[in-house]
């Protein structure tokens, strides 16, 4: 079985911005080899606590 892959903040913020510029969360999934819920789901949380999104647990990359 393969490993998780961990994105960072800059990425999920970038992914997220995509979605608000008018592209579809597939679309930006698809470009990005991404499972659209993953994306929702980031999008969802910024814009529950915009800057405060994505702080992770404290574990650096």
């Amino acid at each position: 079985m393969s490993e998780r892959r961990k994105f960072d903040k800059a990425f999920k913020l970038m992914t997220v911005e995509l979605c608000l510029s008018g592209k579809s969360t597939t679309e930006v999934a698809a470009e990005l080899g991404l499972r659209p819920e993953l994306v929702s789901r980031w999008k969802r949380e910024y814009e529950q606590r915009k800057e405060g999104s994505f702080s992770g647990h404290g574990k650096p990359a």
